[in-house]
């Protein structure tokens, strides 16, 4: 009889202990999980302009949506033309793009346009080149791509772009990679490979 007792009572214990886990998973899920929202960046067309905001809009065409989830929604940084943005997010730069809503990619400390589809890209100093796809043209193995004189960007056609490796200048497809100039060029010869770029003399 003692026994039946003794597990009658610890039965009920057990009963009691599940029931006071089973309050504090219902506790904390109303703290931290029912009356959060989740977090989105919208990217509106607002008179001619791009505009990004966390507050949804009825006035403005809606571009697109990027989903943050619970977390925080990454910083609209710049945007790079009309089809794509940069955000950063914990020292992270994401590419874009805002009129279909698709990440293009994360990978890299900064990006900007070239030509069509093909973008340059940077990581820890080092220059290469992207497609909108986020396919690898040109890996991470330049010291720079393209020349920077008085604010301007030059040393590229739709074709191919000068590339610096080793602190040698030479030339690269734009389109594929592929070396067309050798690297043995000096800083003085800058100005023969901006005439070959010019002319178009250059067959790959």
């Amino acid at each position: 009889m003692k026994k039946r007792n003794i597990a009658n009572k610890v039965w009920i214990l057990s009963i009691f202990l599940i029931l006071i886990v089973i309050l504090i998973m219902v506790i904390d899920y109303k703290i931290h999980y029912q009356y959060q929202t989740q977090n989105k960046l919208y990217f509106y067309e607002c008179d001619g302009t791009l505009c990004v905001t966390e507050v949804e809009e009825d006035k403005h065409l809606l571009y697109s949506t990027y989903e943050c989830g619970y977390n925080d929604c990454p910083i609209f940084k710049s945007e790079l033309n009309d089809t794509y943005v940069i955000l950063t997010k914990k020292n992270t730069n994401i590419l874009y793009n805002y009129r279909t809503g698709k990440t293009i990619s994360d990978n890299y400390d900064d990006y900007m346009p070239l030509i069509d589809d093909y973008l340059i890209v940077t990581k820890n100093n080092k220059q290469g080149i992207i497609n909108t796809n986020n396919e690898i043209i040109a890996s991470l193995d330049y010291q720079e791509l393209g020349i920077m004189k008085e604010d301007n960007f030059l040393g590229y056609n739709e074709n191919y772009i000068i590339a610096k490796q080793n602190d040698k200048y030479g030339i690269i497809s734009i389109r594929s990679g592929t070396q067309v100039e050798p690297f043995e060029h000096k800083e003085e010869d800058l100005e023969s490979l901006l005439n070959l770029l010019k002319n178009n003399n250059l067959l790959l």
